[in-house]
Formats: structure tokens, C-alpha cells, sequence
């Protein structure tokens, strides 16, 4: 009887952990909404509608998504981070720049996270995915730690390079 107690209890918290809230859905948008925000194949207007859905849907995090139907949408939700526009532009070209460079935006507090993530992706082939799962902090410290290594593979082919010309002589 007990055996047969556990297992019901066991199943009944697979299922919860299985179920999909409305604070999984606001993730993914999130995400989408990111993706919207570029220059070239985003769409703004998509971005900010997304937006403000997960700013509504924000209260209703914790409940599973078959719920989903039966909330009432607050239409006058704030519009915080709707109209949220970069105050400075990332230079055209992130795959040329130099460790000065980026260097320079990385410690520029006027950047936004998903100009962050276009960095990272576009000069250091670092995932998206990964990168926008990350807060804003931990976006730069991936990045800076990618430039370390880039900086490391740097002189240790500066170093090869002079022990090969020894050899040479």
C-alpha cells in the first residue's frame, strides 16, 4: 500500500514537473522579441508587441499554460520596456573590430544586452542561444572570456612562430 502511494506521488510529480507554465511561454517570447530587435532582419514593430504581451502575461507566470485561455489581458499594462531603443549604435562591421575596440563596448554602459549578443555572435561565433539565455552581466563576462582566449591564442602563435624561426637557423 505504501509502495503503491509513493509511485502515485511520483507520477503526480513528473507531471508537474512536465507541465508548461505561462512563465515558459514568456521566456520563448522574450527570446523572439530579442531576435525582432535586429537591424536587418528584424521587425521592431513585432519586438515591442511581444513585449508587451510578456509584460502582461508577467503576472500569470506561475499558473500552466492551459490557463492560458481563460486570463483576461490587461490592455492597460505599462509599456516600460516597449519603446526601449538603443542609445548607441554598434559600428557596421564586428567582425573587424580590435581588442581595443571591443574593449571599448564592453565596458560602455550605454549598450544594450542584445547588442551585446549581436557582438558576441557576429565577432566571436558565440552561440545566440546561449547568449540570451544569460543575463546582461554574464553576456560580457562570456565575451570577455572569449577575447582572453582569443588574446592567448594570440601569443602562443607569436611564440611558435619565434621558436620555429630558431630552428630555422
Amino acid at each position: 500500500m505504501i509502495v503503491g502511494e509513493i509511485m502515485r506521488k511520483s507520477r503526480s510529480l513528473k507531471k508537474s514537473r512536465q507541465r508548461l507554465l505561462i512563465g515558459d511561454l514568456i521566456k520563448h517570447l522574450n527570446c523572439l522579441s530579442t531576435l525582432h530587435q535586429q537591424d536587418r532582419t528584424g521587425n521592431l514593430s513585432v519586438s515591442k508587441a511581444l513585449i508587451l504581451l510578456t509584460t502582461s502575461l508577467e503576472p500569470h507566470k506561475s499558473r500552466p499554460i492551459e490557463d492560458l485561455a481563460a486570463i483576461r489581458i490587461d490592455s492597460t499594462a505599462p509599456k516600460v520596456r516597449a519603446d526601449r531603443k538603443p542609445r548607441i549604435e554598434l559600428p557596421a562591421s564586428l567582425n573587424s573590430l580590435n581588442w581595443d575596440q571591443v574593449e571599448e563596448i564592453l565596458s560602455n554602459n550605454m549598450y544594450l544586452k542584445w547588442q551585446f549578443v549581436e557582438l558576441g555572435a557576429e565577432r566571436f561565433a558565440i552561440s545566440r542561444s546561449k547568449l540570451l539565455r544569460q543575463n546582461r552581466n554574464d553576456v560580457i563576462a562570456l565575451i570577455r572570456a572569449a577575447l582572453d582566449h582569443e588574446r592567448s591564442l594570440d601569443v602562443i602563435e607569436r611564440q611558435a612562430h619565434i621558436a620555429g624561426e630558431r630552428r630555422s637557423m
